[in-house]
């Protein structure tokens, strides 16, 4: 197997600036390149990130080195604060993100031909384990996980616990029932976000504008899980209360330029008392969609589409 950890230091300030990006988006890339990515966060909350399987998705991408050089390119934009490695087992590739991440592409690919001797010269700091044992590591002289892994199992069980060797056994592939699970994320069934205005207004094209954006990440959110909706609940928040606004389709779609062309013609018809100073949008239903091949053949259902289509711009009106 061949795991990607894509991780990254969470700040404990909450006054520090946030980070550029949060663990949606970074889910949405790592969801790209493979079906198994799992969340992965240290104890202290120190270091959180995603954990990727790609050894299924090598022959999609045109081998290993292919497929690590799409995703090292895709990950330009988090520059500076990501933090990428490779190993065969997941908690290795996490150790090697928090101590010893790729600095580029040839360290990226470098690590395809890791085994276990890059993850023994690594400091026992990498270790998903309690501050307090690790300074007793320290002052027993252990400065590296091979010094640890060559104790006895029977030795290092007794005086260091079961979660403590649970650690080192997934690093190194050994079946532990104590081992931290690496079960596959699985997105929200329902989707709601919210945004605030950078003004205070009751001008529909503005508005429009802002609301947009909401529409772009609600139809990523179904591009994602491969979903559509029918409907999408909008909520206008003012002063004194809330102006509701349900956005209804004939057919399920993703399409944001369906949403696009509903949302003009329904909002031009709303009128607002008063300023408008929050939005929201909320999926509460989507549905699989159908897996559609194109052909260069005159497609007759197209006709239909084309008619639900137009039946909701009709609605709208």
């Amino acid at each position: 197997m061949r795991w990607i950890a894509l991780s990254y230091k969470q700040s404990r300030n909450p006054r520090e600036v946030k980070s550029q990006f949060d663990a949606n988006s970074l889910f949405e890339l790592a969801a790209h390149y493979s079906p198994v990515v799992c969340w992965r966060q240290d104890q202290h909350h120190e270091y959180v990130g995603w954990l990727v399987e790609v050894q299924s998705s090598f022959r999609l991408f045109g081998g290993a080195q292919a497929l690590l050089s799409q995703l090292w390119e895709s990950t330009e934009e988090f520059s500076g604060e990501l933090q990428l490695a490779n190993h065969h087992t997941a908690t290795g590739a996490w150790w090697l993100g928090k101590c010893a991440p790729a600095r580029n592409l040839d360290d990226f690919l470098a690590m395809l031909n890791f085994n276990e001797n890059s993850l023994l010269a690594l400091p026992i700091s990498v270790l998903d384990c309690d501050v307090k044992l690790q300074t007793t590591w320290r002052q027993c002289g252990f400065g590296r996980i091979g010094d640890l892994w060559r104790l006895p199992r029977d030795g290092f069980l007794k005086r260091f616990g079961a979660q403590a060797l649970a650690e080192l056994d997934s690093g190194f592939g050994l079946q532990n029932k104590l081992a931290i699970a690496t079960a596959p994320h699985e997105p929200a069934d329902t989707f709601e976000q919210e945004k605030e205005l950078p003004f205070h207004s009751d001008r529909l094209d503005l508005i429009e504008h802002h609301a947009q954006a909401l529409l772009e990440a609600v139809c990523n959110w179904l591009k994602q899980q491969k979903h559509g909706t029918r409907e999408l609940h909008w909520a206008f928040v003012h002063a004194h209360g809330e102006e509701v606004l349900r956005l209804r389709s004939a057919q399920a779609t993703d399409c944001i330029d369906t949403w696009k062309r509903l949302l003009h013609h329904q909002l031009g018809r709303m009128q607002f008392d008063d300023d408008i100073r929050n939005l929201r949008v909320q999926c509460m239903h989507s549905e699989l969609l159908p897996n559609v091949n194109r052909s260069f053949l005159p497609d007759p259902a197209e006709g239909t589409r084309n008619w639900n289509n137009t039946c909701d711009v009709l609605r709208a009106r």
